[in-house]
C-alpha cells in the first residue's frame, strides 16, 4: 500500500492512477477502513520530527527542515560551527554516497509534502471529519505533516458544537485567540 500510494504521487497518466486507486480501494475495503484512512497509514515521515531531520557525516553537520509543502531548507555547518551556503567539496568527494541519500530523500520530501497539501485541501472540500486521537496521531504528531497542519484553520466537532481553532505553541486556540480544550469524543 505504502509503494502505491507514493506511485500514485509520481504518476500523470489518467489510466494509470485508476489502476492504482482501484488497487488502493481495494485494499481499504480489505482491512475494513476507507481510502482516505489507507493513505494516512501510508504517509512516509522521512525521519523527521517536527520537519527536522539531521546528519553527521565526516566531519559536518547537516540539518534537513521542512518550512512547508515543497521547501525544504538544508543547512550545512563544518566542525568549525561556520554554516555553509552548498555543499562542501570535501563533503561530496569523500561521502557522495551519503550526499546523494540527503538529495534523494529532499527530492521525495518535496513530491510528498506537496501531494499531501493537495490531499489535505481536498479532505477539506470533501469535509471529511476524523477522531481526535486520529488527526493527532497522523497529522499532528506526524513528522512531515505536523508542519502543513500547524499552519491551517481546523474545524473541531466536541460535545459544545463546532469550533475553528488552531493549534499553536502546543495548544488550540479559538478564532478569539482563547485556548479550548479538545475532549473525547471529538472530531476534527
Amino acid at each position: 500500500i505504502v509503494q502505491l500510494t507514493r506511485l500514485k504521487m509520481h504518476v500523470k497518466q489518467p489510466s494509470t492512477l485508476k489502476i492504482i486507486e482501484k488497487y488502493m480501494k481495494e485494499a481499504a475495503h480489505n482491512r475494513g477502513v476507507s481510502l482516505s484512512e489507507i493513505e494516512d497509514l501510508s504517509m512516509d515521515d522521512f525521519g523527521l520530527t517536527n520537519g527536522i531531520k539531521t546528519f553527521s557525516i565526516g566531519t559536518f553537520h547537516l540539518e534537513l527542515k521542512l518550512l512547508g509543502p515543497g521547501k525544504i531548507n538544508l543547512q550545512i555547518i563544518d566542525k568549525n560551527g561556520i554554516p555553509k551556503k552548498t555543499i562542501p567539496k570535501e563533503l561530496k568527494e569523500k561521502n557522495s554516497d551519503a550526499v546523494k541519500k540527503i538529495q534523494k530523500i529532499i527530492k521525495s520530501l518535496e513530491i510528498a509534502s506537496t501531494a499531501h497539501r493537495d490531499r489535505l485541501d481536498h479532505m477539506y472540500k470533501g469535509k471529511r471529519m476524523m477522531p481526535c486521537d486520529h488527526f493527532v496521531k497522523y497529522y499532528l504528531d506526524h513528522g512531515m505533516m505536523s508542519v502543513i497542519v500547524k499552519k491551517l484553520v481546523w474545524t473541531i466537532s466536541g460535545k459544545s458544537g463546532l469550533k475553528n481553532a488552531i493549534y499553536i505553541n502546543d495548544a488550540w486556540i479559538d478564532s478569539h485567540g482563547k485556548p479550548i480544550r479538545i475532549s473525547d469524543p471529538s472530531e476534527i
